[in-house]
């Protein structure tokens, strides 16, 4: 885990994206004051939901992942792969943490979104096209245990 926490930073620090230009690749990245890894609207968003501390957790992770998604470059797939299998267990953490029978919240609509939110504009839904065109034809296996790290 530490090693992908890791691997999410440099992408962020380093500042890609699929983006022609600056203005392009600021534009689809968006604003993240808290450097967080998360687009302050996307932030904003979470924080006015009723979400329990552990449900807060796996939404946080989720709207991480697809933020790196989203500013991505095609060249590596095996980033792309590790960036995907994180998703997945973010996603699988979601549905564990949003099926109690007190939770008001869909797993699915949780999910998707976050997702939505996230990938909102034709320049950010092209670049996250990008990125599943690159993990297109990739095999997952299920996770075992737990995914909510």
């Amino acid at each position: 885990m530490r090693l992908h926490i890791l691997f999410i930073a440099a992408i962020f620090s380093a500042g890609v994206s699929n983006a022609a230009d600056s203005s392009e690749q600021n534009a689809i990245r968006g604003a993240d004051l808290n450097n967080n890894g998360i687009r302050d609207d996307i932030d904003a968003y979470i924080a006015k939901q009723s979400y329990s501390t552990a449900q807060l957790a796996a939404v946080t992770r989720h709207a991480r992942w697809i933020q790196s998604a989203v500013i991505f470059t095609p060249g590596s797939r095996e980033d792309a792969r590790i960036i995907a299998l994180e998703d997945g267990k973010a996603i699988d953490c979601i549905y564990e943490k949003f099926q109690s029978p007190d939770s008001p919240d869909n797993a699915a609509a949780v999910a998707i979104k976050i997702e939505s939110l996230t990938v909102n504009t034709p320049a950010r839904k092209k670049s996250y096209q990008k990125f599943n065109e690159l993990i297109s034809g990739m095999a997952f296996q299920l996770q075992q245990g737990n995914t909510c790290e």
